[in-house]
């Protein structure tokens, strides 16, 4: 009976490891050709605005999950805010930075990180590590606050 429940959670792991990553589309570009169009994941921020507008996140089924927004290439500005820490006695300030004019390339995957130490968002290529862009600080708030002002 224990071999069996080793077997299962084996089996259960690799085929969520086999899932596809979900994509989910910001500027309407169409998610069915990932080579034709630029895919950002969220690191350690959350991706919450492009070209200066920012979009209902309710529209995502599942916020933790793993899975990339898609947009044209070319050049964008991306807004992003730090992932607030949960552990009420370690409270973090909300954070909230911009990218702009960053040129994305189609066919890259892209992941936004934030830089603690050096107050800054990090844009690098998930391929190669490198980063492509970084940005600064814009607005920051106390913890859990109404959220970002990027203007």
């Amino acid at each position: 009976m224990k071999i069996f429940k080793i077997a299962l959670v084996l089996a259960t792991l690799l085929l969520s490891a086999c899932k596809e990553t979900p994509l989910y589309s910001i500027d309407g570009t169409a998610t069915d050709n990932p080579s034709s169009v630029v895919r950002v994941r969220e690191g350690s921020m959350l991706l919450r605005g492009l070209d200066g507008k920012s979009w209902d996140t309710s529209k995502i089924p599942n916020m933790f999950s793993d899975f990339l927004y898609v947009m044209k290439p070319g050049t964008h500005t991306l807004w992003g805010m730090n992932i607030q820490g949960g552990h009420p006695l370690l409270l973090e300030n909300l954070r909230c930075y911009a990218i702009n004019d960053v040129e994305l390339k189609a066919g890259v995957v892209y992941r936004l990180n934030e830089d603690k130490e050096a107050v800054r968002a990090i844009l690098v290529r998930e391929d190669t590590g490198a980063e492509v862009a970084s940005g600064k600080l814009v607005d920051q708030k106390a913890a859990y606050s109404e959220g970002c002002n990027w203007k």
